[in-house]
């Protein structure tokens, strides 16, 4: 009976870290384009950055979701935590290179 508990609990993981992959991508590439393209030269300085905070906000959430979903599913299965270790370490990398890029360099 503790197996198909166990089978349970775990399918569970892996259905909410599928879920929040697509979410998680969604916002993560909705906060990217957001920031793409030239702004208005008439547009004041203070809307700007308050529209590249809500870009971040987008971006900081999309990168949590797919953090949170690596972690669920190496809790999910046994074997997929060195994988999705391994995937999550690829991921954070050129996150944060991308970040220190597009956001750091306009302060």
């Amino acid at each position: 009976m503790k197996s198909t508990d166990a089978a349970s609990g775990s399918g569970r993981l892996a259905n909410l870290a599928l879920g929040l992959v697509v979410g998680g991508w969604l916002l993560l590439a909705w906060g990217i384009l957001r920031n793409l393209g030239d702004p208005n030269p008439m547009t004041p300085r203070s809307e700007l950055e308050a529209w590249r905070e809500h870009s971040l906000l987008f971006i900081s959430s999309g990168a949590t979701a797919l953090v949170v979903s690596a972690w669920l599913s190496g809790r999910a299965f046994a074997q997929a935590r060195i994988r999705a270790s391994l995937a999550l370490l690829f991921f954070l990398v050129p996150m944060f290179g991308l970040f220190a890029e597009a956001f750091m360099a306009h302060a």
